[in-house]
C-alpha cells in the first residue's frame, strides 16, 4: 500500500475541518479543526496550524502550532518550531538540524522553503527530494539526544562576575572537648 501526501503551500489558507489519509506537509496557514493526519504532520519553518482538536500519528513542527496535539506515536519540535497549547504523546522531543536531516533527508531542509507551488496540484505533491518522505513502518526511527542550543539575547546584559567571599576559619574545639569523659 502506497501512503499519499498532502502539500500545503506557502500561499494556502485553509479554515475548516481537514482530514488526511497519509502524511500532511504545511507550509501555509491551517485554522480551525478538527484536523486528522492518519500520518505525519509536517509543519514547515513558514506554516502555521491554530486547531483546538488535532489528531496525528506523529508530528514534526518547525513552524507554528497552537492548540491541541494528540500524537498516538511522537512529537518532535525544531529549535525554530513553535508549540502554544496542550500535547499528548507517547514522547515529546527537540531535534536540531542534524537531527532533522537525518529524519527528512538533507535535501529537505534547503529546499523545504523554495517549493513551487505550481508543483502542487489538487492538493497533493508528487515525491521529490523537496518533500519529506512518508512513514515507514509504525515507528519512526530513533533519536539520540539534542545538544543545548545556544541562546543570544540582544537585550539581555552578561552575568555579573563572581564575587569572592572569603569563609572565616571555624572556631577550634581544642583538646579538651575532645577528651572522652568517664
Amino acid at each position: 500500500m502506497t501512503k499519499t501526501q498532502t502539500t500545503i503551500s506557502s500561499q494556502t489558507k485553509i479554515a475548516g475541518s481537514v482530514e488526511v489519509e497519509g502524511d500532511l506537509v504545511v507550509f501555509g496557514q491551517i485554522t480551525g479543526g478538527p484536523l486528522r493526519v492518519a500520518g505525519r504532520l509536517f509543519i514547515g519553518r513558514s506554516g502555521s496550524v491554530s486547531s483546538e482538536d488535532t489528531e496525528v500519528h506523529d508530528a514534526l513542527v518547525l513552524g507554528v502550532f497552537s492548540g491541541t496535539l494528540k500524537a498516538r506515536e511522537a512529537v518532535r519540535i525544531h529549535q525554530t518550531g513553535r508549540l502554544l497549547g496542550e500535547v499528548v504523546a507517547n514522547r515529546v522531543s527537540f531535534v536540531t538540524d542534524a537531527q532533522l536531516q537525518g529524519l527528512l533527508g538533507a535535501n529537505f531542509t534547503e529546499g523545504a522553503q523554495s517549493l513551487p507551488p505550481s508543483k502542487v496540484v489538487g492538493g497533493k505533491a508528487p515525491p521529490s527530494a523537496a518533500t519529506p518522505p512518508p512513514l515507514a513502518g509504525n515507528a519512526p526511527p530513533p533519536l539520540a539526544p539534542p545538544a543545548p542550543a545556544p541562546v543570544a539575547m540582544a537585550h539581555a546584559e552578561p552575568p555579573p562576575a563572581p564575587s569572592v567571599r572569603m569563609i572565616p576559619p571555624l572556631p577550634t574545639l581544642g583538646s579538651r572537648a575532645m577528651r572522652r569523659r568517664e
